[in-house]
């Protein structure tokens, strides 16, 4: 993959995670312990949030 293309990529995820509902929470750590689960690269991708974990 091009350097830039990635970089590109990566400047388009926002600080946020998935939760087991389904839900997306930007900006906020509220509830991650009950409801966090691990994203796939193509979710991360696809809805544009991820956090370290991820």
């Amino acid at each position: 993959m091009d350097l830039n293309i990635f970089m590109q990529q990566m400047n388009e995820i926002n600080y946020g995670w998935m939760d087991i509902n389904n839900n997306i929470h930007i900006n906020t750590m509220d509830n991650l312990q009950e409801l966090y689960r691990t994203s796939s690269i193509e979710e991360i991708l696809t809805n544009k949030v991820g956090i370290c974990f991820d």
